[in-house]
């Protein structure tokens, strides 16, 4: 007599669904959320919860690297059981000119692994994106669509990162690093894999 398999859950059938539709392995998946394959296994296949931090930074990481499945890595972390935090009103960050320095990587780095011509290419996207976020926050709250207005696509994504809680200087980041993934694709290159999406704790 064979042991009863365990009810796949939301999460589960959510997860499954993203790997195939953009072809990621479980060591893919555990690779961006910062575990080790034979959890995401468990994940997918014996009903074991997983951790919120690893379900956010694997969310963070699909947003970024993936914008096809972007509306399903949104819904992980309720599928998962956690409350997506609630969208507070950001600082007013200042539309001001900035230096290279202002970019070197601190403790809120969201790629603490990326290579440093991923970093650079990074680091040159960032002041057209800290000015947009600047200007809008001048105005009211930041949205995806006040920031982005003539890119629906960025603003999704921007919308989708927000959900997740991060800071508005991480949002920042993780959207210049949204647009080096969109050109590259555009180029016809293939991206480099990034084994996590923010440094826990």
């Amino acid at each position: 007599m064979h042991p009863t398999q365990p009810e796949r859950s939301e999460f589960a059938h959510l997860l499954a669904g993203i790997q195939e539709r953009v072809h990621l392995s479980y060591q893919q998946v555990a690779d961006a959320a910062g575990v080790n394959r034979s959890q995401v296994w468990r994940w997918v296949n014996s009903g074991s919860a997983p951790g919120y931090e690893a379900v956010r930074l694997l969310a963070a990481h699909l947003i970024a690297e993936y914008p096809k499945v972007a509306d399903d890595a949104a819904r992980l972390l309720p599928a998962a059981g956690y409350q997506t935090p609630p969208v507070a009103a950001p600082p007013q960050l200042a539309a001001v000119s900035v230096t290279p320095l202002t970019f070197e990587r601190g403790p809120d780095d969201i790629f603490p692994d990326m290579t440093p011509a991923m970093t650079a290419k990074v680091d040159a996207q960032v002041p057209a994106i800290d000015y947009l976020v600047g200007r809008a926050a001048e105005d009211g709250p930041l949205t995806g669509a006040r920031i982005f207005p003539a890119s629906p696509h960025e603003a999704e994504r921007w919308d989708h990162l927000a959900e997740l809680g991060y800071t508005p200087w991480q949002l920042i980041r993780l959207m210049a690093v949204g647009r080096v993934r969109d050109d590259e694709r555009r180029a016809g290159d293939q991206p480099a894999r990034l084994r996590k999406a923010l440094n826990p704790v």
